[in-house]
């Protein structure tokens, strides 16, 4: 037997070294390269095995490893799941970059193909499970873990911000078409936004003759002049009077602005003798065409003879009156006659002594108009016109003419406008209404669409009339909305002469009408909410229009710009807005509360203003990059550098350069610019960080462009760092806009910013003066339903004198945009004395409201304490917290949905609802001061 020397022993050991060296000289190919050969011949060898031990059938495979799994204990399942993280692990760290990416892409197509089969059921047990896994690993982590997490989440989002730094945001074609009525829209917005998943039905449009047409689409030689002046050209062919404070909008972004109330009025058939004609009287005298040039100058008569022409043939209305005015003056029967137009298209119950004339249906005749008839004709707001004298006369807004009479332009044949009967046959309000008819549909010639400033007022005009739809109801149900104390109605009531009808009667515009001042006051305290509970909020953000963006002019018409198309500009204005607040939480990170406001200025340019609570607030140290007020390197950065200098360039501005430039407010800026050099960025008294501002001797950069200077002359002026508005350059960079961010360092500048936020469009600046009275005046107590000094209190009608409505909110309230968000929910909270609380009541039901009120949030409060042992221990305001209000009911419930917190009992869960405190829903004391203070 040979002995067992050191020689084999040595020739493995320097077998060993040798490989040793040989895997500390290779190169990082040559490693790669053993690497993947030791993982192939590993492959193979358990592909053997595999094979030695197969299964007779493919099933038997599962089911003995589910057979393994299943004897295995605790012990030997840890250590095979360790095993494998390792294996993988280990794979993992050798696999190359491509390699990571195939597999990556592998896991994600994996993970859709599951997730696009999986069911609904599955789906939401799936979303349960990771919100409860989510729930347990927050709820069980400790105050430094959360601290960690946070930061890393922050972190993440700051090298998100790199990441997005060079991608503009992009909506695409609007190329998405809806299978009911055929409009097309972008993929982002709703179905709903054209005909309601096909609930409005209207029937299709005739194109409009073809000299019309021509004259709309820019074929025909005249129409340049025509469709800038075709407000005019409509001016001098309407057949109603337009009763409205118009106000013209000049500039780069000229706008027809309506200011207070609109009204079509309509007179005689024929002028009186010594009047000249006007509307449409003008179409029954002899010298139609010189009459309208007297009335609308810098017109091409040859151009308005066509058009009047035009009419004369198609539209039936003018046939109508004219085939009217004929018979009433054959026959002298019929001097004394009425011509009515019918608010229904097909008036049922025809009277006796109607005579329907023989061309069309449009209007009747009425020789005698008795008492009772009279009555249904004003009931049904039928259109009552004479043959002479009679005065102009109101058109109501719910009648079939109200359109057509008035742009004749856009409905040459007289085609019906919105009517109540489309409400009360077919749920077609006026909003589902005007919204179908704005929208583009592809082989449907929409004259409305090319209408340019007459688009703009149509616009207007509608927005207005749904607008006043929604204030009549409230003024004709002021008997709703009368409210007294509960110690004061009892009072009353049990006086003698007692009328519940003379008790807390005002005209009030309430909270729950957008835009009105009590909305507003409820907005403003709503985010002063936010504030008590979370602090100073981090940012404050503004992002305005820009009318040059990609997905604006790819969609207009030839020869338009993005002013004649509103409707374009506020849908992808709309579009915007939702990325843009979207785009804050994945850039900033979680926010634990936001407020959000849609305004519309003077000029026409929306813009969206945002209050961000930061879970993670920013320290001074990282001011700098975020936010930044400095113009960019041309050469580094000429992209930045360009959008900067397009759209956030303040002025110039300032007494020597231009006094006239709108921000000027008593010789001196109002926005505070010039700004002053700075080297470095610090917080200041006044409650706002001063930017860094460097001066080209810093360091720091100009630009030299076309600016409007003293005068109103042109000329190029150099913008250095002074005049730059800040901005943050990732979102500059995705939405290319004018895009303020601004810190809110300090708590000084908290109840400024709040009160901007919400503070609602532009408004009429005007002012309800009371004189004081007088010193021998009666002392008697003044009437109900007055102010102290006798005059009533109508708050719709003080907000119709100064509301300002332009063609992009009109776009936004026809849609129905959102005005206002806020997150999350606000809960306002009553506060008062015994039987001091609020009630509402009609005449009849103030008994029962008396005898038996409705609970409010405090008395159901103090019935929760005794019924619940987790409301005990909460304040008041904290009650929202863990229980939601019910507001038919009137009783408090626990929540049902949100996150489990250590140390609460089961079934008791922590939602970010916030209580407000406030005195009563409705103060009528104030009213007065409220609708005037803004």
């Amino acid at each position: 037997m040979p002995k067992r020397g050191r020689g084999n022993l040595s020739r493995s050991t320097r077998a060993a070294s040798g490989a040793k060296k040989r895997r500390d000289s290779e190169t990082p190919e040559e490693h790669a390269a053993r690497l993947e050969q030791n993982r192939l011949c590993q492959a193979e060898r358990r592909a053997v095995e595999r094979r030695g031990r197969a299964p007779a059938s493919p099933q038997a495979e599962p089911l003995r490893t589910a057979e393994d799994r299943a004897a295995e204990d605790e012990a030997d399942r840890q250590h095979r799941l360790e095993q494998d993280r390792l294996r993988t692990a280990e794979d993992r760290a050798a696999e190359g970059e491509a390699e990571r990416q195939h597999r990556r892409e592998l896991d994600r197509q994996h993970t859709a193909e599951c997730r696009a089969s999986e069911s609904q059921t599955v789906h939401m047990h799936r979303l349960d499970v990771q919100r409860q896994r989510q729930s347990q690993r927050r709820t069980a982590e400790a105050a430094d873990e959360h601290d960690l997490r946070l930061h890393a989440q922050a972190d993440r989002r700051r090298d998100r911000l790199l990441e997005l730094a060079h991608q503009p945001h992009v909506l695409g074609r609007m190329d998405r078409q809806c299978p009911h009525c055929g409009a097309l829209r972008w993929n982002d917005e709703p179905a709903s936004i054209c005909c309601h998943s096909g609930k409005t039905h209207l029937e299709p449009r005739r194109d409009p003759p073809d000299f019309l047409k021509r004259l709309l689409t820019g074929e025909h030689p005249d129409s340049s002049q025509f469709l800038k002046d075709i407000r005019k050209y409509n001016g001098a062919l309407h057949m109603t009077s337009l009763g409205a404070a118009q106000r013209e909008q000049p500039g780069w972004n000229p706008s027809f602005i309506l200011h207070g109330q609109m009204h079509h009025r309509i007179g005689s058939l024929l002028p009186n003798p010594e009047d000249p004609a006007r509307f449409c009287q003008v179409f029954f005298v002899d010298e139609e065409l010189q009459t309208r040039l007297q009335w609308a100058t810098g017109l091409n008569s040859r151009l308005l003879a066509e058009l009047q022409a035009t009419l004369h043939d198609c539209n039936s209305y003018v046939r109508s009156f004219k085939s009217a005015v004929d018979l009433l003056r054959s026959d002298p029967q019929l001097q004394n006659a009425k011509v009515v137009i019918n608010s229904d298209a097909r008036p049922s119950g025809e009277h006796v002594r109607r005579f329907n004339l023989p061309e069309c249906s449009e209007v009747g005749i009425l020789t005698d108009l008795g008492d009772d008839e009279g009555v249904i004709q004003a009931q049904r707001r039928d259109v009552i016109l004479r043959l002479r004298d009679g005065g102009l006369q109101d058109i109501c807004e719910t009648h079939r003419s109200y359109d057509p009479l008035e742009y004749v332009l856009l409905f040459p044949f007289g085609e019906d406008g919105w009517h109540i009967g489309l409400k009360q046959d077919r749920g077609i309000t006026n909003m589902k209404f005007y919204a179908f008819m704005i929208q583009v549909r592809p082989g449907q010639f929409n004259s409305l669409l090319y209408g340019r400033r007459l688009f703009q007022q149509y616009l207007v005009d509608q927005a207005a009339k749904i607008e006043s739809e929604r204030l009549t109801y409230i003024r004709q149900h002021q008997k709703d909305l009368q409210s007294e104390s509960l110690r004061g109605l009892r009072d009353a009531l049990h006086e003698d002469d007692g009328n519940p009808e003379e008790v807390g009667k005002h005209i009030i515009l309430t909270s729950s009408y957008v835009g009105g001042p009590r909305y507003r006051l409820e907005r403003q305290q709503d985010a002063m909410a936010y504030v008590h509970a979370y602090g100073r909020p981090d940012l404050f953000l503004t992002m305005t229009c820009n009318p040059k963006w990609p997905e604006i002019l790819a969609e207009l018409l030839p020869g338009q710009t993005a002013v004649d198309r509103p409707d374009i500009t506020a849908r992808v204005f709309e579009l915007k807005k939702k990325a843009f607040l979207n785009r804050l939480k994945s850039l900033f990170g979680d926010t634990l509360a936001r407020v959000c406001s849609l305004e519309y200025q003077k000029r026409g340019l929306p813009h969206v203003h945002a209050l961000l609570w930061l879970a993670d607030k920013l320290k001074p140290d990282q001011y700098d990059s975020i936010i930044s007020a400095e113009i960019p390197d041309p050469v580094a950065d000429a992209d930045l550098h360009k959008l900067v200098a397009e759209n956030l360039l303040h002025g110039p501005c300032g007494q020597q350069l231009n006094p006239g430039a709108p921000c000027m407010e008593n010789g001196v800026c109002s926005k505070r610019y010039p700004r002053a050099f700075l080297a470095a960025t610090r917080v200041e008294e006044d409650g706002y960080p001063h930017y860094c501002r460097r001066s080209v001797e810093m360091g720091g950069f100009s630009v030299t462009k076309m600016a409007k200077l003293r005068g109103g002359q042109k000329a190029n002026f150099t913008f250095d760092n002074r005049w730059v508005v800040p901005y943050c350059p990732a979102l500059l960079r995705e939405f290319r806009c004018h895009l303020n961010v601004e810190i809110c360092a300090t708590v000084k500048a908290i109840k400024y910013v709040v009160k901007y936020i919400t503070k609602g469009s532009d408004m009429a600046a005007y002012q309800v003066r009371q004189e004081a009275a007088s010193a021998s005046a009666s002392t008697t107590a003044p009437t109900v339903g007055q102010s102290a000094h006798g005059k009533m209190v109508d708050e719709i009608k003080d907000y119709l004198l100064g509301r300002y409505i332009g063609p992009m909110e009109a776009v936004n309230t026809i849609l129905g945009f959102e005005v206002h968000s806020r997150y999350p929910p606000v809960i306002r909270l009553a506060v008062h004395l015994k039987d001091e609380q609020r009630v509402f009541f009609t005449r009849e039901t103030a008994q029962a409201v008396a005898a038996r009120p409705k609970d409010t949030t405090l008395t159901a409060f103090f019935d929760l304490c005794r019924q619940d042992e987790v409301a005990r221990g909460l304040l008041y305001q904290e009650v929202p917290r863990h229980f939601t209000w019910d507001n038919r009911a009137h009783t408090w419930h626990r929540a049902g949905r949100g996150r489990e917190t250590a140390g609460q009992p089961a079934g008791v869960v922590t939602t970010g609802n916030i209580g407000r405190i406030t005195q009563s829903v409705l103060e009528w004391a104030t009213a007065s001061t409220c609708a005037c203070s803004w």
